[in-house]
């Protein structure tokens, strides 16, 4: 997108105009240094701006009325909702959501006595409806547009084989047959998106959905409308975009639907994979973690070789993981055997006596440790908790007889509030 722009001034740096939810999806594609390579931000640009506060690689807005200042390092990204100090010679990107709001602010900010830039490149995070095209091109604004281009990226991508809409409510309206209206407006809006994660893949599938009661005469589900919205969406797009799909020599995907009956047990049991295991015992959220006693954040993405490739495997597969690859750093690493074989040359009595003590101690620090463990093991009922999990996973008791585990069983673990 900023790559694409070339000001027809000549004019080097650029500036970005963007709503709430372009700002999103910019944060979570791309970082401060990114833009800077690509013109926007530039050191010693002489534009108002600030690095806003978090970490130093997040995107912010700038800050809305403050006197021009030259700093060193600037990063024009402004709010669209904000009053912005006007730079009349240079051309703004205007990255945001096709929704009225932000298209009238658009349009108001070129119909100012004093235009703040001297032109706008638009770029919509998914295709704009007719409507608000309609009202762009017949507004006074329209004379300032150099270019219109719809991106399909209204989704989020949190992993490199995971995307998600981002709809916490969506469940609610999208299985309420009760509520047909909402409902299909829910559906329409979770099919837009879906349709922009297929164009950005330029895949044009096979859909196939999950629908168990559909050969009993059942009223259509939900996955069965979604899945008809979906490749209405697709086919639209292949009418309108000759590019789409792009020739591939690969067989057609096949995009499957399916909802949460097709596997309602995962998510009443605990999940041993090492990327779960940080959220449930270091209270990692959004790849963020606080250390106790620290100030600044540990993050965890795909810039972290480590996590990127284990975050999926079993905890145990994991410890085995590391400790193999710190026996392989120290034996092949001469820096760190340098050092291993200095701290052990100088320290080598006070070790023989400290092996000593704890040899010593070990006997009742076992026994120490073992009571602790059944302690917080009766006290938080993690047998009950194990067992019914047990159960649910396999179907059969420890015994090897069918499970008897009811929906009470489950509920009266969930509402125990010593269960952590």
């Amino acid at each position: 997108m900023v790559k694409d722009v070339v000001p027809a001034n000549g004019v080097k740096h650029k500036i970005i105009v963007v709503d709430a939810a372009a700002l999103r999806v910019l944060n979570s594609v791309c970082k401060m240094s990114d833009l800077t390579d690509q013109g926007v931000a530039q050191e010693g640009c002489g534009l108002p701006g600030v690095i806003p506060n978090g970490h130093p690689d997040e995107l912010g807005w700038c800050q809305a009325n403050s006197p021009p200042t030259i700093v060193l390092f600037s990063t024009v990204v402004e709010n669209i909702s904000t009053r912005r100090a006007p730079y009349p010679n240079m051309e703004a990107i205007y990255f945001i959501a096709p929704e009225a709001a932000s298209v009238q602010l658009f349009i108001e900010d070129f119909t100012l006595q004093k235009r703040p830039y001297a032109g706008a490149h638009i770029f919509c995070i998914s295709a704009i409806p007719d409507s608000l095209l309609d009202r762009i091109t017949r507004s006074p604004a329209a004379n300032y547009i150099r270019g219109l281009k719809e991106l399909y990226v209204d989704f989020f991508a949190p992993e490199p084989q995971v995307f998600t809409i981002e709809h916490p409510l969506s469940m609610r309206i999208a299985f309420n047959d009760d509520q047909p209206a909402f409902q299909k407006f829910e559906l329409e809006k979770m099919a837009k998106k879906i349709t922009s994660v297929l164009s950005s893949l330029g895949e044009y599938p096979h859909i196939r959905y999950y629908d168990p009661a559909a050969s009993a005469g059942a009223k259509p589900s939900s996955t069965s409308k979604l899945a008809l919205l979906v490749q209405a969406e697709l086919d639209t797009l292949c009418r309108l975009d000759s590019k789409f799909p792009p020739v591939s020599r690969r067989q057609r995907a096949v995009f499957l639907i399916v909802d949460r009956s097709l596997d309602v047990m995962t998510p009443l049991m605990h999940d041993f994979a090492y990327q779960p295991f940080t959220g449930d015992l270091l209270g990692v959220e959004d790849g963020k973690y606080l250390p106790p006693g620290e100030t600044n954040h540990a993050i965890l993405d795909d810039s972290d070789v480590i996590w990127s490739q284990a975050r999926h495997w079993h905890i145990a597969e994991v410890m085995d993981f590391l400790s193999e690859g710190l026996k392989q750093f120290t034996s092949g690493n001469k820096a760190a055997q340098w050092e291993m074989a200095a701290k052990e040359g100088t320290a080598s009595i006070e070790k023989i006596n400290a092996l000593k003590d704890t040899l010593a101690s070990l006997p009742q620090y076992q026994e120490m440790k073992a009571k602790e463990a059944m302690d917080v093991y009766k006290d938080r009922r993690l047998e009950k908790l194990v067992k019914i999990e047990q159960e649910l996973a396999t179907g059969e008791t420890a015994e090897g007889k069918p499970s008897r585990t009811s929906l009470n069983d489950v509920i009266s673990i969930m509402q125990d509030s010593k269960i952590e």
